[in-house]
């Protein structure tokens, strides 16, 4: 009984946690497109995530973009494991896994320009590995 109501009392903020993000559709009316485009990016918009990565490559900041291209390029499952504590004489945790979100496959433009980046060794170490990995997962 003690776990059930440990659970519960867990398990019931998440959602509320959704509130402590900025809503960027807001702010579309009193604020610039740089910065919509970053509240979107910095809250998982994959899209927003790319196009800031591609500007800081166009401006040949490298470390910027692969930031930003990277975050473009992970893949996720909309799935999370949560980790619920021992209760009582329990000696070990439970984790349990939650929906956090749609699924998302890697966007394969920022796999093509990870690619380049790490092929050319642009603000980065070369790595022909990471740079064949990025390439294969684009096609």
């Amino acid at each position: 009984m003690k776990r059930i109501i440990l659970t519960i009392f867990l398990i019931l903020p998440l959602p509320g946690c959704s509130f402590l993000m900025k809503d960027c559709e807001k702010m579309v009316s009193s604020h610039s497109f740089e910065e919509v485009r970053l509240c979107r990016a910095s809250q998982g918009h994959q899209q927003s995530q790319y196009q800031i990565g591609l500007e800081a490559f166009s401006n040949r900041d490298y470390q910027e973009a692969v930031k930003w291209l990277e975050r473009a390029a992970a893949s996720s499952s909309g799935r999370s494991p949560v980790y619920l504590p021992a209760v009582g004489s329990q000696t070990y945790g439970t984790v349990m896994m939650m929906d956090t979100g749609q699924p998302r496959t890697a966007h394969k433009g920022a796999l093509s320009l990870l690619a380049i980046i790490y092929d050319q060794g642009l603000g980065v170490e070369k790595d022909p590995k990471k740079a064949r990995k990025y390439r294969i997962e684009a096609e």
